[in-house]
């Protein structure tokens, strides 16, 4: 059996890049192969320590698990998974076969300059490239004349799988992680605008009507619950198109039956234009107070 090293980059929580090549590591080893991974460790981690977070996080339990990649010992298959690892696999010390776990097109995530650069140089090492998916064989054949080997998207069908009776919505998932810069953090989040409302059907119209007046995201509804009675609604986007929404939405309020009545419904209205990304992520997690001081 083979012995391999796989050369990857800091843990992440949730990572669905470190998911897969762990993956393929396991899958591996469970055949027989001794892999080696070798954490890219900037935490100053033990061995120990990076094999137990890695089995914490990922649920993948590896015999072998070095911090660094100063001391990577001789194998028959060294794996780059990251393009700033892909020099040090092409410059092994030792003969051996040398790969290239390409996940992603990573010059695309930085702007042109050096790290976009650095990233494509990083496909003309030399190294044999492995792709997830189709289009990243034809991207480096068109662009750098390189042929690289592939295998097809997939998934665990008794994990992802149509619910029976389930509709699909016509919406928007956006993932904010501001850590990325690739994720247009700023864009996803550029104003956010609320509307507190009496009552609860108040609030129902007003989140309806922001909706189909604005484009703009819903990022919450709440009703009631732990609000004495009271509604929130809370719409997210562009400023003008906030802006937009929480107008259409006060006057749909006002319109509700006898105009005294309804005017004592909406009880605030606020546009807060570019929302710091540490309260955004406060608040993408949750509104509620209780449930922020609970995980404290």
């Amino acid at each position: 059996m083979a012995t391999i090293a796989w050369l990857i980059p800091t843990l992440i929580d949730g990572s669905g890049g470190h998911r897969t090549f762990l993956h393929h590591a396991a899958y591996l080893q469970e055949q027989g192969h001794r892999c080696r991974i070798y954490v890219e460790n900037v935490d100053a981690r033990s061995a120990s320590g990076l094999r137990k977070v890695i089995k914490d996080l990922f649920g993948f339990d590896f015999d072998e698990v070095y911090p660094g990649w100063d001391d990577i010992q001789p194998a028959d298959l060294a794996f780059a998974t990251i393009w700033y690892s892909a020099k040090v696999v092409r410059d092994l010390p030792f003969p051996c076969s040398k790969a290239y776990f390409v996940q992603d097109y990573e010059a695309m995530f930085n702007p042109m300059g050096d790290g976009y650069i650095f990233a494509e140089n990083s496909y003309c090492y030399g190294l044999y490239p492995i792709t997830i998916g189709r289009w990243l064989p034809a991207r480096l054949q068109n662009r750098f004349n390189i042929r690289a080997k592939f295998f097809d998207f997939c998934a665990d069908l008794d994990t992802y799988r149509k619910l029976p009776g389930a509709t699909r919505e016509k919406s928007v998932c956006f993932i904010y992680q501001p850590e990325k810069p690739r994720r247009c953090p700023e864009l996803g989040i550029e104003a956010l605008g609320i509307v507190e409302t009496a009552s609860v059907s108040a609030a129902i119209q007003a989140a309806d009507a922001g909706l189909k007046g604005a484009q703009v995201a819903l990022l919450e509804l709440r009703l009631a619950d732990g609000l004495g009675g009271k509604g929130l609604a809370f719409f997210s986007g562009a400023i003008a198109d906030v802006e937009t929404a929480v107008t259409i939405a006060c006057d749909a309020i006002a319109e509700r039956g006898h105009w005294e009545l309804a005017r004592s419904d909406l009880l605030n209205a606020v546009v807060i234009p570019q929302l710091h990304g540490e309260m955004a992520e406060n608040l993408l997690n949750t509104s509620r107070f209780r449930g922020r001081a609970g995980s404290l």
